[in-house]
Formats: structure tokens, C-alpha cells, sequence
């Protein structure tokens, strides 16, 4: 609520919605499952209509001009995933909202290193049954063959067409240990960050109404107002970006950190928990 350290939603309504089905919000699938004699459910895109509903209907979001949503890790991926499905249906009800994303530590790629995310990924999507209505349709559509490449940010941030504005560290600190093979040497993890920068380039940024605060910290969540990039952090960025969009911007919306790893003095802090808000 300090203008200072949030100087676009300070004064802003927010909700925070807690993550709960372990699919970021895109399972649906038809039959419970019985683990240990205990009945699941796989309904994740079924809890985030309901939730839109209610926040549309009960809480007066269909009044609201503004809408930026929001999540970090888990939360994050979330956002990437449904970024279009909230301003469609926001937008639906009310056509003149500006509605934007900003996703926070959850650009996570289709690695498969000795964690195995995305192998581990894939089986999540097809155990919750995710392609069926959880998912980006565009991203869907487009890779019809693998539909599962569509539950990892990587593939799904090509196909958003909601104006989306990540923050993302290219050593994202739980991709280093759980994308990234675990103790890796810092050749290896710059690597991987010139690989994060490429991608995001490649997939987010080719798409002109985007952004990103890509900094060089190694943290995950949690380092809001820490690293400054163009001599901005990242709730000054963000207003600069949703006032004025990318390309009045002088970098285009690219803010790149782009320092090698390890760089302590990238960080001046870092911390978070999953969740998704609005």
C-alpha cells in the first residue's frame, strides 16, 4: 500500500487466490481418482471458472478498469497458463477493462535433466487430464501432436496475446536445483541462463505488447524492488510498462539485467511463496 515500493496498484483492490490442485489451476479431469483410500479430485480449471464467477459477479471485478494478474512459481506458471482466459472472460463482461499478466519466477522450461521436470510435467498433464479445456487454446491448436508441451511456460508464453509483463531470473533459484541439474558448476548455470534469455526472446518477446523484467539474481519469488535494471526496479518498471506500453519504452520493454552468474550484487534481496493474486 507505500507508493513507493508500488507506485501503479498501491491504492488497488486485491485478492489472493491460494493454489490448490497441484496442476496450476489446469486439471479437468472427469473422474476422481482414489489414493490411499482417499477421493481427489483433478478440477483445477473448474476452481478458476468458479473463482472468476465469483469475483466477477460477487465481488464487483466486472466494474473494475484495471485488472493485473499475478502469481509467483506455481502461481506464476499459473498465470502464464490462463493469462487469456482471464481477460476473455473478464472482457467478456466488460469489454473496456485494460486487463494485463505478471507472472513472477514461473517461466520454467522443458528441461529434462536428472529431475526430470519435464517428463514430470507431461505426466501431470496427463493424469489431470489438462489438455482438455485447462490449457491456452492458440497453444493447444498449435502443437496438436504434443499438447503436452502446453502445461510448461516455455511453449504456452508464445501463444499469450494478452499484454504479459514477467519477472523472471535467468538463475531462477528452484529451476537451478529442479530444472537444471542440481550442483551445477557456474559455466553450466550461465549457460542456462543465456538459454532462459533466448527463449524468452524467441517465444514471449516476438509478440510487441510484451515485457520483462529478466534479472540475473539468483532467488526465486520474492525480489520485488531488489535488482534495478535501466535504473529501475521492478515495481517502476512495471508502471512504466503498463502506462506506456513496450514500444515507448526505449529498450522495447526488455529490461535484461544480463550479468554472469554468480552476482550477489544483482540481488539486494529475496524470498516469496506460491501463489496466484489479482
Amino acid at each position: 500500500m507505500d507508493p513507493n515500493q508500488n507506485p501503479l496498484m498501491h491504492n488497488w483492490n486485491a485478492v489472493m487466490l491460494r493454489y490448490c490442485d497441484g496442476a496450476s489451476l489446469s486439471g479437468d479431469k472427469a473422474t476422481p481418482a482414489n489414493v490411499s483410500g482417499t477421493t481427489l479430485h483433478y478440477r483445477g480449471r473448474a476452481i478458476l471458472d468458479a473463482e472468476i464467477k465469483s469475483l466477477l459477479f460477487d465481488r464487483g471485478m466486472k466494474d473494475a478498469t484495471d485488472i493485473v494478474v499475478s502469481g509467483c512459481s506455481a502461481g506464476g506458471l499459473a498465470t502464464f497458463l490462463h493469462c487469456d482466459h482471464w481477460a476473455d472472460a473478464i472482457n467478456k463482461e466488460s469489454p473496456s477493462a485494460k486487463v494485463a499478466c505478471m507472472p513472477d519466477s514461473g517461466f520454467f522450461l522443458d528441461e529434462d535433466r536428472a529431475p526430470q521436470y519435464g517428463s514430470n510435467m507431461r505426466n501431470v498433464h496427463k493424469f489431470q487430464e489438462s489438455s482438455a479445456a485447462g490449457l491456452n487454446d492458440a497453444c493447444v491448436a498449435a502443437h496438436s501432436s504434443d499438447p503436452e508441451k502446453c502445461i510448461l511456460a516455455q511453449w504456452a508464453s508464445e501463444h499469450i496475446k494478452t499484454p504479459t509483463f514477467p519477472l523472471q531470473s535467468v538463475y531462477d533459484a528452484w529451476q537451478t536445483g529442479n530444472v537444471l541439474e542440481r550442483g551445477a558448476d557456474a559455466p553450466t548455470t550461465n549457460e542456462f541462463g543465456k538459454n532462459v534469455t533466448q527463449l524468452v526472446k524467441n517465444q514471449l518477446l516476438k509478440q510487441p505488447q510484451h515485457g520483462i523484467f529478466l534479472d540475473s539474481c539468483h532467488h526465486h519469488c520474492g525480489a520485488w524492488n531488489g535488482p534495478i535494471i535501466d535504473s529501475m526496479n521492478s515495481s517502476f518498471a512495471l508502471k512504466e510498462w503498463y502506462e506506456k506500453g513496450s514500444q515507448a519504452l526505449p529498450n522495447k520493454g526488455f529490461f535484461n539485467q544480463n550479468k554472469a552468474y554468480p552476482c550477489d550484487a544483482c540481488c539486494n534481496g529475496a524470498g516469496g511463496a506460491e501463489s496466484i493474486s489479482v
